[in-house]
């Protein structure tokens, strides 16, 4: 990892969401993705708000016991240095505008519409946006050992393991069960609006990353990576366009209709909507 972005990230962190029933032994994790504007990396109320009314649904009967996985997901102590050239607001609109315009979903007459649009979207604005790719694509490859460890601990101590992870959380996510043999992976995995290109990981989604199930959430309608990523990642992003075939136990789900303008950051809050029994 490069000095720069060492000096700017932090340790992962498991942290106690809500406990379970001494008669529990299930338990759910949720990995962060992009950071809003001064959003606490920490903070994981909304992702609560959706797992406790999952906890009631008599659809779900989710386990009590949960966890958040803070980790090294764009946090930034300074905002003075960006890496690249798409630091400049200017710059980065006009290349995210290009972008725009070849998502049949958008069509924005300026590259100051497509700023605001992405503003309203992920509540950041596109230099720090790509910032955060940048740093995150570095951290999710050289920490996935941290959270494959946390893994394997989360498997020895429950019988059941769900993961559901968002947006770049999901790159790193599938970074850590690429690294776990097959008897200590999750029984279930979530990928919402996974920030990840499909052919980088097509290894791992061959291999079944889920002992059960993995359910892969996307819509065409996230401006997030609809126009961003694609300019960072010269690709498409699973979260957005789904799947180009069909893998082992693997399901994708098309949630346009469960979202309105904003999308990628209301996918926490949402979640107890469209999420997937398992």
């Amino acid at each position: 990892m490069s000095k720069l972005a060492t000096s700017l990230v932090a340790l992962p962190k498991l942290k106690l969401l809500t406990k379970a029933s001494k008669f529990e032994s299930e338990v759910t994790v949720y990995v962060k993705g992009f950071l809003a504007q001064g959003e606490d990396p920490e903070d994981f109320n909304a992702w609560l708000y959706s797992h406790r009314l999952l906890l009631l649904s008599p659809r779900h009967h989710w386990g009590g016991l949960s966890y958040g996985y803070s980790w090294p997901s764009g946090t930034m102590k300074t905002a003075q240095t960006f890496p690249f050239p798409i630091a400049t607001l200017s710059g980065a609109a006009l290349l995210v505008y290009r972008s725009a315009l070849k998502v049949k979903n958008f069509r924005f007459p300026t590259p100051a519409t497509v700023v605001s649009a992405l503003a309203l979207d992920a509540g950041l604005n596109t230099a720090r946006l790509a910032y955060q790719y940048h740093l995150a694509t570095e951290a999710s490859q050289l920490r996935a050992d941290l959270l494959a460890e946390k893994l394997v601990q989360l498997r020895r101590e429950h019988t059941r393991v769900r993961i559901v992870g968002h947006s770049l959380g999901c790159g790193h996510l599938l970074a850590a069960v690429r690294e776990l043999t097959e008897s200590d992976r999750p029984d279930v995995i979530h990928l919402c609006a996974p920030a990840v290109k499909e052919e980088t990981v097509k290894d791992i989604l061959a291999s079944s990353p889920a002992k059960e199930m993995t359910y892969c959430y996307y819509t065409d309608r996230d401006l997030t990576l609809a126009a961003l990523f694609r300019v960072m990642a010269q690709g498409s992003a699973m979260g957005e366009v789904g799947l180009s075939q069909e893998y082992p136990n693997l399901k994708p789900v098309d949630v346009s209709n469960r979202f309105g303008m904003v999308v990628h950051t209301k996918y926490a809050r949402k979640f107890h909507h469209f999420a997937e029994p398992l």
